[in-house]
């Protein structure tokens, strides 16, 4: 399980993050979006595999950007085609009232 705290990131700041908290390696100094995304959808493919099943936790998701959400919708089809639908995706955004 991954628990990303901070929801104010770019594209490439919240893939990489998800990288690290997944322990998934990337090159050094790496800022192409395509590499932190197939190495996201190779590791959620081998926990497929393994059976795990894998959670990814972004707090106050709500604040994420467009256009970060679109990346993030885009990574999910993307992880679709190429696993043949063995990973799915939920995003429920629950706003606190204070």
């Amino acid at each position: 399980m991954a628990y990303i705290f901070n929801p104010k990131l770019t594209v490439g700041e919240l893939l990489s993050t998800i990288c690290v908290e997944f322990g998934i390696a990337y090159p050094p100094g790496n800022v192409s979006v395509k590499v932190f995304v197939d190495g996201i959808n190779a590791y959620l493919l081998d926990a497929h595999a393994k059976g795990r099943h894998t959670v990814l936790i972004i707090d106050e998701a709500q604040n994420l950007s467009s256009v970060v959400l679109e990346q993030m919708r885009f990574a999910d089809q993307s992880g679709k085609r190429t696993s043949a639908s063995c990973c799915r995706s939920s995003c429920s955004v629950s706003p606190s009232w204070h």
